[in-house]
């Protein structure tokens, strides 16, 4: 499209706000530069098949953490850049979790995504400006958007997303999150009285070696504070000898018997001072010399006060000996330093006490059963929330079904008890065991009849692409009120349908609308008319190359458009009244209500 070009959003919608504010593109696949300002309420983007309508999905899928390649970069270019501005103010749970991460904006309630794809494949995420993983992109994008396009059909028919909108409907992941935790820890109870069964005869080898090495431990009483001081006397009495001869040898040089120091200074001393009598200028002289003298004094008292106190004890030598001996030979049997004796004996401790604990068959087999009392206490609890919400489930989107012209037909959300005793090994393939699993003691299973007078049968094995996306419309309508996410996205929910469907799909998305902010990719002209603002996607060469363009449509260009859906190539102008009539029944059906 145009260089710098910016679609904008006709007026904002009164009292409602737009999750998604603006979207940015440059040199992604066939897109040369765009941007574009979004609205609150339900948003269609229209336009020729191959004209790029989904690349925009696709743009925010990649925004939101999905993986990319070389390939999304347009060719000749060096990279693909990708941003997108978000109003947090109604996403809670985003909002939390930018503060819990120190990602929030300081200025207010926006939250920008970007991301980079350079030709070889390689990506950077960023959110306000900071550097994050495409995990963290993933985590947040899962709190502001979500996105509905052809697998997410096919994933509708999983029973693990059956399982999670159920309780997500039923308000319930939190207990859901209880009985996974109560599962788990019933497993490791559970392991862990299996594995002491197994292992009782390591366990009792095991067993005796800690204790002969905790007993030698406690008889050697090791002390890191006791044993400092035994290697501190150990090496004084060891050298009193020597200090001893080296003390008096001081002592005779110091000393004030003849030749020794102090005498030489105190008959220096005696003449200096009759020379200060005659001449005043040798009392500088005669002041050092007399401090010399002091601390010749005091150094000789501090030395006879130390020789005193050394004593040669040969029996304490030896009993010094003997303990600086059995603690190493304690430190090579051990393989420790003789430091570590202490702490070693600590550990070994532990592991004898938690060995005691492993041994009590009796113990660890009350502890399984309290564990499994527990998680059945946590699982009984989310069956009866489960049913209640499947009863409630069940009738929502049947009546919703009734609207989108499956008129007779059918919804139900089964609750499948997990394989019993007789299917443990299948469970235990499956990732559960018998009397549970980690989602509880059943499974969820969504059934549908399509027709009148048929039974229900799971959804992927009845439902045609057609009525899947319509299902699928219906599960949304019903459950969007229990989820926290603002921004509600359909590639494709028109498959499969057309005319009077078509209008009432339309109507539904735009009732969605009124409470989420809602974008749909559709090629269904009365679908695009109940949407509250309208955005063609058209695509042309320039330069040689193929280039998309979003045009943001006021009520004349949507005439057209509309008129185009309906009348393909040649626009005549019947075709342009139907397209007329079309947006103008829709405003009045909104209107009223």
């Amino acid at each position: 499209m145009e260089r710098n070009a910016v679609a904008k959003a006709p007026p904002r919608a009164e009292g409602r706000v737009a999750a998604l504010r603006a979207l940015a593109i440059r040199d992604f696949v066939i897109v040369d530069r765009l941007e574009l300002e979004f609205d609150a309420g339900f948003s269609a983007l229209t336009g020729e098949t191959g004209a790029g309508k989904s690349i925009l999905v696709d743009a925010l899928g990649l925004l939101l953490g999905g993986r990319a390649d070389a390939a999304v970069v347009r060719p000749g270019r060096d990279r693909a850049e990708l941003s997108a501005e978000f109003d947090i103010a109604g996403a809670p749970g985003a909002a939390e979790w930018l503060v819990a991460r120190e990602l929030s904006d300081p200025d207010g309630g926006a939250c920008l995504l970007r991301r980079v794809i350079d030709a070889g494949g390689r990506s950077r995420a960023f959110i306000n400006g900071r550097s994050v993983t495409l995990g963290q992109l993933r985590e947040l994008g899962e709190l502001l958007v979500d996105i509905h396009g052809q697998h997410s059909y096919q994933s509708l028919a999983r029973p693990a997303e059956q399982r999670s909108i159920l309780d997500g409907y039923g308000g319930h992941p939190e207990l859901a999150q209880q009985v996974a935790v109560a599962w788990q820890a019933w497993q490791v109870a559970r392991q862990a009285r299996e594995d002491a069964e197994r292992g009782q005869a390591e366990l009792a080898r095991r067993r005796e070696e800690l204790e002969w090495q905790t007993s030698q431990l406690a008889t050697l009483a090791f002390d890191a504070g006791d044993w400092e001081a035994v290697n501190q006397e150990h090496a004084r009495l060891g050298n009193a000898a020597a200090l001893i001869e080296s003390t008096e040898h001081a002592l005779a040089a110091l000393g004030d018997g003849e030749g020794g120091a102090l005498a030489q200074v105190s008959s220096v001393l005696a003449r200096l001072r009759d020379s200060a009598s005659v001449d005043r200028e040798a009392e500088a002289a005669l002041e050092l010399v007399a401090g010399a003298d002091a601390q010749l004094k005091e150094a000789v008292r501090e030395l006879r006060h130390y020789r005193d106190r050394l004593d040669i004890d040969p029996a304490r030598l030896r009993e010094l000996d003997a303990r600086i001996q059995a603690v190493q030979d304690a430190a090579r049997r051990f393989r420790v330093p003789p430091a570590e004796l202490g702490s070693l004996q600590v550990r070994l401790d532990a592991e004898l006490r938690q060995l005691d604990r492993a041994a009590d068959a009796r113990a660890l087999a009350a502890a399984e059963a309290a564990a499994r009392t527990a998680y059945k206490e946590a699982a009984s609890l989310l069956t009866r929330a489960r049913r209640r919400a499947a009863t409630r489930l069940g009738t929502a989107v049947t009546e919703a079904m009734q609207a989108l012209a499956m008129a007779g037909g059918r919804f139900e959300a089964a609750l499948v008890p997990v394989a019993g005793a007789a299917g443990a090994r299948a469970a235990t393939a499956a990732g559960e065991a018998s009397g549970g699993s980690a989602h509880g003691d059943e499974g969820v299973e969504f059934r549908v009849s399509a027709n009148p007078g048929m039974p229900p049968a799971p959804l992927a094995s009845v439902a045609s692409g057609g009525e899947l996306s319509r299902i699928s419309l219906a599960l949304r309508k019903v459950t969007s009120a229990a989820t926290r996410v603002p921004l509600l996205v359909f590639d494709e929910v028109d498959a499969g349908i057309g005319g009077g469907v078509a209008e009432i799909v339309g109507r539904l998305l735009r009732a969605l609308g009124q409470t989420r902010q809602v974008m749909c990719v559709t090629h269904l002209p009365q679908v695009a008319a109940c949407a509250e603002r309208q955005y063609q996607v058209a695509k042309r060469v320039a330069d040689g190359q193929t280039v998309s363009r979003v045009e943001a449509l006021d009520d004349a260009a949507r005439v057209d458009e509309i008129a185009r859906m309906l009348g393909g190539v040649r626009i005549t102008a019947t075709t342009r009244q139907h397209a007329d009539e079309l947006l103008r029944q829709a405003r009045e059906d909104a209107a009223a209500g």
